[in-house]
């Protein structure tokens, strides 16, 4: 599948050609997209994709210039430009750019389905150059490697170079990969439950080319012989290339399942060196030896061999064994094992060493003559496992099993003494749980092999060494997690996990088990609450269920009345106060209009103006007729407005004489009073007199005189009215609050208040009441003063009522319910009374009539069942006779399987006295196989007992059809402790011995597989014999209930296994003619024995 980037700065133009175009359809996957040229770059260099479509106008870096840079770095990427423009110019800068083609917007499905063909096509072409290229490059480097003749190899790099110039000075860091085996855990056991399949040549080479592609590099591959592949990369210094190798081991890891090793050269240099380079790196690879397969040896790494002579035949080595001193003679192994390995020797040499100990070793050994009998195998045996040994950590566990057996033989029948080294073992994980161990390195300490290490402690402990190492681990990250400073992370490299997600995955078992206790520990009051009501009597939980069912909807139900009446009543107060203030602004507005209106019809009197500007000679008699014309106007008002105290008019006209009492001067006006008024250009201006006169204050109204036309004053109108005025206005709104009437600097015109004088509203302070204000139009304002007792006055007194009717109900309630509950219970103690005779052994139960509700049917049935139950026990003393006789005749049905092994015993015997050991190991196979599959004649037995078993079957098929058939095992023996209905895989192990065979000389190979597969246990059968057509198959799958014609043991084992654990679970059968047949069964893991 072709990879394509795309980049378009529209949002919606780049979701259409993302997610609305079927890609898939043309064989193309989109990886990525960016919607500026800046940011394509920058994605592009690390995804490297086959194609670019891209827009030519874009912010920040335009697709031209994206389309440069591409083609500088990577020619193998093929451009595609996008754009709305069709004019000679664009296109013409396309091409010139390295494109391959042009489209328009809108995109046409059609024309891109046939644009994309095209561009595949010129991928194509180009990746076969380049491959190539690179072929013939590899072939010359394979001629440098190989060629001994010097003008081969000059002919080689002279063609190297031609190929590619660049070659000539560039330098390279060369590496040579060695494929060693299948990966193993740091326990020994496989990394993979499945075989491992070594790669073919061409796998592996292209593996690593697609790996250096993908990273970014530049180099050539060449296979140098079997299993070994020659890398050379580009790189001016040798850490360039350092991330790449790890790299490459994961790649091979995860493709095909094995470890490889890779040696790594000195410094950089020309492929000409490429001999020099390959010789250094193989010096490297050959370390695995001592260092393991599956890691990374740089050249100046490797330790040069000592010199000196070789010793003797195993010099060192213990040269015999007594269990008492099996810990010296493991020390001495580990000496003469470690001074090899400080030597340095060879590979070989380090072999026929250990191949002379052997032979000495058998020697001694030979003077026990049955102890090849006994599973140590002879000297012919031991040099084949040691040649099988890859590394030498190999070799020194090989030869740790072997000095074991051999001291296990020694001390068969004496006391295990080996209890103190596995308490070590423990201690030594407890201590250093946060270390990489593995069992090597505890077997090392132990002077023990691992598998034998690995065996005795499960036996003592009852769980393998990972389980015990993954127990301490997870005990201390929980205590570490406590610590909230730390993350997930630290904690896991704390407690000895290098990798964060297994960490997690492991820990989550521990994290529920954390969640439960957290649970109980919140739920722990209410269970303890629970506890005591429990053992109270029914009556009583039923009175307080009730109870709490009465009166929780009552409290509730008065709780909310009270706060909703409340707030209507506090709400319909404040509305009607505020109606009241508009009222009280309304009626002093309109007396103030009044007075304005006087004022007004006063101004408007042109005889009395003409009078007050009057210009009056001495002896001018005229004056008199102005007072008299002005007192009558004046007194007329007065008499007309009583609560007018007075009417003056101030002038400055010095002529017209002042009589002290309605014309007056200006002169006696404070001048910041006259300013006010002439400021106010004609309207009324209050004022307040600072001084009560007669015995209350006064209120003075005043305006200004002036000319209509000239708009030039000639005088101030004055009208006084008394507080009394004004309060009376506020007087019938005064009850239970407290009314001001304020100027709009805060002095008090009037108020309610008694027996207490406020002449500024600043002094009524905080008093905790409610405070309603509203100004009037010429600024003077209202304010009311309502106690919050008596705004609260009417919603006390409705919660007064609601309580006490709430009281009333909740005691009704408690008398009714005690009553319902007495009522419903009083049966039930009735039936109580009824079962406890029964308990007491008496059957003889009264039919009281109890209704016909569900007590009652309860009562009928109790009755019922206690004449049935004194029918039964007269039934039991009869039967009881008949189950001894049983019990006798199962007993003495027992006595044949005994007299079979009894027999089978005698059977060994004889031929061990005539020296037949073929006969004796069938006899002891079929015994051990009819002791499992007997088994006292029950149906479970763990998988491992079902493993036994079949070995057992397989070693008697053995000695019946010799060289037929070879049998191989894959096994999870962590799944050994589960349960398993006995007798599922001999079945097929029978099938394929019987049916399977097509050549008697080729035979057949039968694999056994025990895996774990999402919780389930999976049993594989696999041969590679004659196999079955399709119609057998379907046959065999399709049978039914009754008598199978064929496959009965196919059938048996799918069956029971079916009734034992559900129709999920059973047999799966696949076969091909001539290839083969796999059968799968499937079971879930039961708890383990």
């Amino acid at each position: 599948m072709y990879t394509l980037f795309l980049v378009e700065d529209e949002a919606l133009e780049l979701e259409l050609l993302r997610d609305h175009i079927d890609w898939a359809g043309m064989d193309i996957q989109i990886a990525g997209s960016a919607r500026n040229g800046k940011r394509a770059w920058e994605r592009i260099r690390t995804l490297r994709p086959d194609i670019v479509l891209t827009d030519i106008r874009m912010p920040i870096m335009d697709g031209l210039r994206l389309a440069e840079r591409i083609r500088e770095q990577f020619e193998e990427t093929k451009i595609v430009f996008l754009s709305g423009h069709d004019e000679f110019v664009y296109v013409k800068s396309a091409l010139e750019a390295g494109a391959v083609g042009y489209l328009l917007k809108p995109i046409d499905p059609q024309e891109l389905a046939a644009m994309m063909d095209k561009v595949k096509a010129e991928v194509d072409k180009a990746n076969m150059l380049r491959r190539s290229k690179e072929l013939l490059m590899e072939k010359q480097v394979e001629l440098l490697l190989s060629a001994r003749d010097e003008a081969v190899r000059e002919q080689a790099w002279n063609s190297l170079t031609k190929l590619a110039p660049s070659v000539r000075h560039e330098r390279y860091v060369s590496g040579l990969i060695v494929a060693d085996g299948p990966l193993e855990d740091g326990f020994g056991e496989p990394a993979r439950p499945t075989p491992v399949r070594r790669p073919e040549d061409e796998e592996m080479a292209g593996l690593l080319r697609a790996e250096l592609k993908a990273a970014g590099a530049e180099g050539v591959v060449v296979r140098t012989g079997d299993d070994r592949w020659f890398v050379a990369v580009r790189a001016d210094e040798r850490d360039h290339a350092a991330p790449l190798w790890p790299r490459l081991l994961a790649a091979i890891r995860s493709a095909w399942g094995v470890a490889a090793t890779i040696g790594v050269c000195g410094r950089p240099a020309l492929l000409l060196e490429a001999p020099r380079l390959r010789l250094e790196a193989g010096r490297a690879a050959s370390e695995r030896f001592y260092l393991g397969h599956g890691c990374i040896v740089y050249a100046e790494d490797v330790r040069p061999a000592a010199g000196g002579e070789d010793g003797g035949a195993g010099e060192g080595m213990p040269d015999w064994l007594s269990p008492e001193k099996l810990p010296e003679a493991m020390e001495e192994a580990a000496a003469a094992l470690a001074g090899l390995a400080e030597r340095r020797l060879p590979e070989v040499r380090v072999k026929a060493l250990l191949s002379a100990w052997l032979s000495s070793l058998s020697g001694e050994l030979a003077k026990y003559g049955d102890w090849a009998d006994r599973g140590l195998g002879d000297i012919g045996v031991w040099r084949q496992l040691l040649d099988e040994c890859g590394t030498f950590a190999e070799m020194k566990s090989y030869v740790y099993d072997l000095l074991s057996a051999i001291s296990a033989y020694m001390a068969e029948k004496q006391r295990d003494r080996h209890e103190q080294l596995v308490l070590k073992v423990a201690e030594l994980i407890r201590e250093q749980y946060a270390q990489p161990l593995t069992i090597d390195d505890l077997a090392g300490k132990v002077y023990l092999s691992p598998n034998y290490l690995r065996a005795l402690f499960k036996e003592k402990q009852g769980c393998t060494i990972h389980e015990y190492l993954t127990q301490v681990r997870l005990q201390k990250a929980l205590e570490l997690l406590r610590d909230r400073r730390l993350r997930i992370k630290d904690v896991a490299k704390r407690v000895g996990y290098d990798n964060t997600s297994y960490f997690c995955s492991s820990f989550t078992k521990r994290r529920e088990l954390r969640r439960m206790n957290t649970a109980k520990s919140f739920y722990r009051p209410f269970r303890a609450l629970a506890g005591r009501i429990r053992y109270h009597r029914l009556r009583s939980k039923l009175f307080l269920v009730y109870l709490l069912v009465s009166i929780v909807p009552i409290s509730f139900l008065v709780g909310y009345s009270y706060h909703t009446v409340r707030e209507q009543l506090i709400n319909q107060a404040v509305v009607n106060i505020d109606s009241m203030i508009d009222q009280i602004n309304n009626n002093i507005g309109n007396r103030l209009d009044m007075y304005a209106q006087i004022a007004t019809l006063l101004y408007l009197d042109n005889q009395m103006r003409n009078y007050l500007l009057y210009r009056y000679q001495p002896n001018d008699l005229f004056y008199l007729d102005a007072y008299d014309y002005i007192n009558q106007t004046l007194y007329k008002i007065l008499a007309a407005n009583p609560n007018l105290k007075s009417i003056s008019i101030y002038t400055d006209n010095r002529t017209l004489h002042s009589d002290g009492m309605f014309v007056r001067y200006l002169d006696a006006l404070p001048e910041a009073m006259k300013k006010k008024i002439f400021q106010a250009e004609g309207k009324i201006t209050p004022f307040i007199a600072s001084a009560e006169k007669d015995g209350e204050k006064t209120i003075t109204l005043a305006r200004s005189l002036n000319y209509l036309s000239l708009n030039y004053p000639y005088g101030i109108l004055t009208m006084e009215i008394g507080e009394r005025e004004i309060y009376s206005l506020i007087e019938k709104e005064n009850k239970n609050k407290t009314i001001f009437v304020a100027d709009e600097h805060g002095n008090v015109i009037t108020s309610g208040l008694k027996g207490r004088t406020i002449r500024h509203l600043s002094e009524l302070g905080e008093s905790g009441d409610t405070v309603m204000t509203k100004r009037l139009s010429n600024g003077w304002q209202t304010v009311v003063l309502l106690p919050y007792d008596t705004l609260l006055g009417e919603a006390k007194k409705a919660s007064a009522s609601m309580l006490l009717i709430s009281l009333a109900c909740i005691a009704v309630a408690i008398v009714l319910v005690y009553v319902t509950s007495k009522l419903m219970t009083q049966r039930l103690e009735t039936l109580i009374q009824m079962i406890r005779k029964v308990e007491r052994g008496s059957f003889d139960l009264p039919l009281r009539p109890m209704g016909h509700d569900e007590i009652g049917q309860l009562s009928f049935a109790l009755s019922k069942m206690a004449a049935k139950i004194r029918e039964l026990i007269e039934d039991v003393y009869k039967k009881e006779l008949s189950r001894n006789e049983a019990e006798m005749s199962s007993l003495q049905a027992q006595i044949t399987p005994h007299f079979l092994y009894n027999t089978l015993a005698s059977i060994s015997a004889l031929a061990i006295r005539h020296h037949n050991p073929q006969v004796r190991r069938m006899a002891d196979d079929l015994a051990r196989f009819y002791r499992i599959s007997l088994n006292k004649g029950k149906r479970f037995i763990t998988i491992e007992q079902e493993i036994q078993l079949t070995r057992h079957y397989v070693s008697i098929q053995k000695t019946r059809f010799e060289g037929l058939f070879n049998i191989h095992y894959e096994l999870d023996e962590s799944l050994f402790p589960y349960m398993t209905l006995k007798l599922i895989i001999q079945p097929f192990i029978e099938n394929c011995i019987n049916h399977a065979i097509w050549d008697d000389e080729s035979g057949i190979n039968i694999i056994v597989r025990l895996a774990e597969a999402e919780n389930d246990v999976l049993i594989s059968i696999v041969d590679d014999g004659m196999g079955m057509t399709t119609d057998d198959v379907r046959r065999l799958r399709n049978q039914t209930e009754g008598e199978p014609a064929a496959g009965y043991g196919i059938f048996n084992v799918d069956k029971r296994i079916k009734l034992a654990y559900g129709e999920r679970y059973g047999v799966e059968l696949f076969s091909r003619l001539g290839i083969g047949t796999a059968v799968r069964i499937r079971f879930p893991k039961s708890a383990p024995f």
